[in-house]
């Protein structure tokens, strides 16, 4: 199912984003990958065009990288720590139903070695145990395709 996209922002966004990369990164055209628009609209048309961006209102940009890091406890701990009231945390990953379950195809083609998927459910449960809110997922399990 195609996001349904906000096109207001999603031009915001993809003007911070020029600006951001000055053009080194292209803007993905829109509608040509999901997760590109949720990217383009979500985190550069509204949590990098906000007018205050300070010490006090921090934002962390997690992307390709929960996969290493399976104890979700001590990840919320260090996300506590670096955020001040109101932050926001923006977590991109390939997600599994269990931990270090990869298929044939994963592990030959995609993610050689050892590791682990993000098991949302988990870290859902883990972070409803925080003062953490979530506030969106989105599935993208097109964009390999």
């Amino acid at each position: 199912m195609a996001h349904e996209i906000d096109q207001e922002k999603w031009e915001r966004g993809a003007a911070r984003m020029a600006d951001v990369y000055q053009d080194v990164v292209p803007v993905v055209p829109h509608g040509f990958m999901d997760f590109a628009d949720i990217m383009t609209e979500d985190l550069f048309g509204s949590v990098w065009t906000r007018d205050a961006l300070d010490i006090r209102d921090r934002r962390l940009v997690i992307m390709g990288v929960i996969e290493h890091l399976p104890n979700y406890e001590k990840v919320l701990k260090k996300f506590y720590r670096l955020l001040k009231p109101g932050g926001l945390v923006f977590l991109d990953g390939s997600a599994a139903r269990k931990k270090y379950e990869l298929s044939t195809f994963m592990v030959r083609y995609i993610y050689p070695g050892n590791h682990s998927f993000l098991v949302l459910d988990d870290f859902l449960n883990k972070m409803n145990k925080t003062e953490f809110e979530c506030e969106e997922v989105h599935s993208d399990r097109w964009s390999y395709y």
